[in-house]
């Protein structure tokens, strides 16, 4: 199942914002800088890395923000 809330991704080493939801049983995304109900900054490698499953919850290199529910979910969509 699709995570209920929004994630708000955002590079602080490149040009990079997006925001991911979930719309009708299907995720969307679009290059934005917008509120999310959690947000993951920190450098695109990192949060690539992570989006991926390859580094753990704990890197010093990521800053979570906002409801950690939600960024659980997205962190363990198998989509991403």
């Amino acid at each position: 199942a699709l995570p209920a809330g929004s994630l708000h991704v955002h590079c602080t080493d490149v040009d990079g914002e997006w925001l991911v939801w979930n719309e009708g049983g299907e995720y969307r995304m679009k290059r934005a800088h917008e509120k999310g109900d959690a947000a993951l900054r920190g450098p695109a490698e990192a949060i690539l890395l992570r989006l991926w499953g390859r580094t753990s919850d704990r890197s010093d290199e990521l800053s979570p923000v906002g409801d950690e529910h939600v960024l659980a979910e997205w962190l363990a969509f198998a989509g991403m």
